[in-house]
């Protein structure tokens, strides 16, 4: 029976310097591909982002400043506050906004809808994809993330969020209340994709994928074309060798 091929990382590195052209070459097509793929074919899109201070207008200001109590009891209820940002009163009401300022096709080029009832339909679903709501660290002020394909519609969508919760969560929470902490930002370029991190990445990808081939080229290789390939498919021992002239 033929021996199969033994490898070792020693003949890995070899393989590797004595092919460093192809794999470089394959290094230089990925990281090509993945740049273009990146700057023409993936849709940009735009990040827009706003705080809320969570406060209790009860607070006892003193001296030293608001009472401890009331600031954990502030952090408390922030994951109740995410819960009613990200649920359906909130969202139908947006949904609303969204649907009176813009035509289907409008969404469709600035989001991605939801195709679930078989065409192409604004759902809450689809705008909460479009959202992050979540705390900042260990504090009470919660920060609202709005992703689409416009810079003008994530900030829309941040901005109608605030104005929601400044109007709803008193309503529903009663005691509890909220406070935009200056404004939502206007994204000025995309936050995805990453041409530069993507191109690196394609890089990687194209050079790997070239050590991959030429491990496969040389594992599957039936000819003899070194005294160590003759050994391991024949198992003798070579006794001299013919010199070259």
């Amino acid at each position: 029976m033929e021996k199969r091929h033994t490898f070792s990382i020693v003949d890995l590195m070899r393989l590797c310097i004595k092919h460093i052209f192809v794999i470089l070459s394959g290094a230089v097509i990925g990281g090509l591909l993945f740049y273009l793929i990146s700057a023409f074919l993936i849709k940009p899109q735009y990040e827009s982002k706003a705080e809320l201070y969570i406060f209790n207008p009860d607070n006892i200001i003193t001296n030293s400043g608001v009472d401890a109590y009331d600031l954990a009891a502030a952090q408390k209820m922030a994951d109740t506050y995410i819960a009613i940002l990200t649920g359906s009163t909130v969202m139908d009401q947006i949904r609303q906004r969204a649907r009176d300022h813009y035509t289907m096709s409008a969404l469709d080029e600035m989001m991605r809808l939801d195709t679930s009832y078989g065409k192409k339909e604004l759902t809450n679903r689809s705008l909460l994809a479009c959202f992050t709501v979540e705390k900042v660290n260990a504090t009470e002020v919660l920060r609202i993330t709005a992703k689409t394909n416009s810079p003008v519609f994530s900030v829309e969508l941040c901005q109608w969020m605030v104005e929601l919760a400044i109007d709803q969560i008193p309503k529903i929470i009663g005691k509890g209340s909220v406070r935009d902490v200056g404004g939502s930002s206007y994204p000025l370029e995309p936050s995805e994709p990453n041409l530069a991190e993507n191109t690196i990445v394609g890089l990687g990808v194209g050079g790997s994928l070239s050590i991959f081939i030429l491990w496969v080229v040389w594992y599957f290789d039936r000819k003899i074309t070194t005294k160590e390939k003759l050994i391991q498919k024949t198992g003798t021992v070579i006794l001299g060798e013919i010199p070259k002239i």
